[in-house]
């Protein structure tokens, strides 16, 4: 398979007879899940860069990389050139518990280790003044870690704030952040005082969305995140509120693109406030949208990112 010549060729619509047996084969004991059985990736055949060929030997065009976490697309010339490099098994251990090194210098490693990935995330995080990575198994578990962080730097009360359309995880903690789908939350326990607030994604002034209120007296218009802090006559005290969590463009949510306002009112409100501001890029993170990180869009500085998906390990990056 060719990167430059190859084309989609669809030779028995999806899904066809060897991806229909699969996909019963492997459902048979396999939980439910967001299984398509439309999709059956076949891995002992031709892949290159964004294409792939399914069970059935259709060459698809994958638009998702896969799921979001092939950056690099299928094959990348240069990530097969250090597969001879690889003469141990295993490649992938938690990096916490012990340190993995190749060779005698690090400064002469011809093979890049979790120690160089560190190095490497602080590099593309040296405008956000950050100095620390902590790796884990998953994005899930990276939003976990994050809000660790922010509860044990506060020691407050532990209110969280999260957005509509939220998606941060199905572990525990994350799961109560998330508010994209129902299913995704029924009858689990939540982490008590996590409050919720609109996603804006108003293209005018006319902001129908409800992130925007009328407040009584001389306040006027102003977001209903700021209605809520204000010491004089919001909710909550601002001091109680340990983290602000959201995705700069929302991924399970609907793929949404937010108003620049609207990111720029939260940034605003957390720096005011000294709030931790976490800004989950498992998903539009790592040049997914232009830009290294999508909160750069905005011109807001995080105190923390999530990362995952291409990156093949969960990370929280954060100040030192």
């Amino acid at each position: 398979m060719n990167r430059n010549t190859v084309q989609v060729d669809i030779k028995v619509p999806p899904p066809g007879p060897n991806a229909l047996k699969w996909a019963e084969f492997h459902r048979r004991y396999a939980a439910r899940s967001t299984y398509h059985k439309g999709f059956i990736w076949d891995r002992s055949r031709p892949a290159i860069g964004p294409f792939c060929t399914d069970v059935d030997g259709n060459v698809i065009l994958d638009f998702v990389s896969h799921v979001g976490s092939s950056a690099l697309g299928y094959n990348h010339p240069d990530l097969l050139g250090f597969t001879h490099l690889q003469r141990i098994d295993p490649d992938r251990y938690a990096g916490c518990d012990f340190i993995g090194a190749w060779g005698e210098d690090p400064e002469k490693c011809p093979f890049p280790t979790p120690s160089h990935l560190h190095y490497k995330l602080m590099e593309i995080t040296s405008q956000f003044g950050f100095g620390s990575a902590f790796f884990s198994n998953s994005g899930a578990e990276a939003v976990e870690n994050a809000i660790k962080i922010c509860y044990d730097r506060k020691k407050n009360y532990g209110y969280g704030i999260c957005f509509y359309g939220a998606f941060h995880g199905r572990t525990l903690g994350a799961l109560s952040l998330n508010r994209s789908k129902k299913i995704q939350r029924d009858w689990f326990p939540q982490v008590p005082n996590i409050m919720d607030f609109p996603y804006c994604t108003c293209r005018d002034q006319a902001c129908n969305c409800g992130w925007m209120v009328c407040c009584t007296g001389k306040e006027g218009i102003r977001s209903r995140l700021d209605h809520f802090l204000d010491p004089d006559i919001g909710l909550v005290d601002p001091e109680e509120v340990a983290f602000i969590i959201l995705e700069p463009i929302q991924g399970e949510g609907g793929y949404n693109v937010p108003n620049v306002d609207f990111i720029k009112e939260v940034g605003r409100l957390a720096r005011r406030y000294s709030i931790p501001l976490i800004s989950d890029e498992i998903q539009a993170g790592l040049g997914r949208t232009g830009k290294l990180w999508a909160i750069e869009h905005f011109g807001i500085q995080p105190d923390i990112i999530t990362v995952a998906k291409p990156l093949r390990v969960g990370a929280t990056l954060g100040k030192t």
